[in-house]
This record gives structure tokens, sequence and C-alpha cells, in this order.
């Protein structure tokens, strides 16, 4: 999932840039579909959560200007960790040199 959805957002930021990718991400028709691309049936259980961990690691190991923080149980716990790690990535740091 992680190797085909680092492909297909490849494209996609490429052909609609960073905010349309975003744009689309957050309609809940493309949603489901990119889940069922990446291989979920289209009534899988818990698909959300596992299409957001499959974007967050497609993104940190694709620089493509796009982040996904937090997740479920555990991994909510390190949220404003992975916010301040986005940002310095992203070049988005309120840091003082």
């Amino acid at each position: 999932m992680v190797s085909l959805g680092k492909n297909v957002m490849e494209v996609l930021v490429d052909d609609y840039g960073q905010e349309g990718v975003l744009e689309r991400m957050s309609n809940t028709f493309f949603f489901q579909s990119l889940s069922n691309v990446l291989g979920f049936d289209w009534n899988s259980s818990g698909t959300t959560t596992v299409l957001c961990g499959v974007m967050q690691q497609v993104f940190d190991e694709k620089e493509l200007g796009l982040k996904v923080v937090g997740g479920k149980g555990k991994k909510s716990r390190k949220t404003q960790e992975d916010l301040l790690k986005a940002g310095d990535s992203l070049s988005l740091t309120e840091k003082k040199d």
C-alpha cells in the first residue's frame, strides 16, 4: 500500500499541487476511492485510520511538501512532537537560531 501510495501521491502532487491534493483528500468520495485503489475493500472497517497511517508513511518517505501527524492510540500522544518535526522539515518552524 505504501509503495503504490508513493507513486499515486507523486503523480497527484505533480498534476494538482499540494493544495489540490489536500482538497481532494478532504473529499469523502476521493478518500474512499483512494483507499480502494490502494487495496482496501470498499466496505472495510478501519479504512480511515489505516489510510491515514499509510499516508503518514508515504509523506515521511517521499518529500512532497505534505505531512500527516498524529494517529490512533499511542501515536496520538506524539502529535505535538510530530507537528514540530513536520514544521521543521517543511521550514515552518518558529525556532530562533
